[in-house]
């Protein structure tokens, strides 16, 4: 979905699976925060931590919550970059990256 959103011109978040806490500290240098972490299987991210994503802020954070949560023999993570929504005048997310279509059906 990615590669066709970008090839269509509209904003999609990027992603990585780092494999082990080295790929992650590789990664670091070029990650812009804040990031989400989610996992790859959110069912297993929530029984360890309450929760299937998180907003995460800084190196540290995300290297906190790495160390919580992952298992190493069965990688679980997911980090995608956060696109801000637009916002309208009084504040309310509103997304206007994809054009509105009638849907017909019957």
């Amino acid at each position: 979905m990615h590669l066709i959103g970008s090839q269509a011109g509209i904003p999609t978040p990027d992603a990585f699976f780092p494999q082990s806490r080295a790929e992650l500290l590789d990664y670091l240098p070029t990650a812009k925060f804040p990031i989400m972490r989610k996992g790859v299987f959110g069912k297993n991210l929530e029984a360890v931590t309450g929760k299937r994503m998180y907003k995460v802020k800084s190196r540290q954070e995300l290297l906190s919550l790495y160390d919580l949560a992952e298992d190493p023999a069965r990688p679980n993570l997911m980090l995608q970059e956060v696109i801000p929504a637009a916002r309208t005048a009084s504040g309310c997310s509103m997304d206007i990256s994809m054009p509105r279509a009638p849907v017909f059906s019957g």
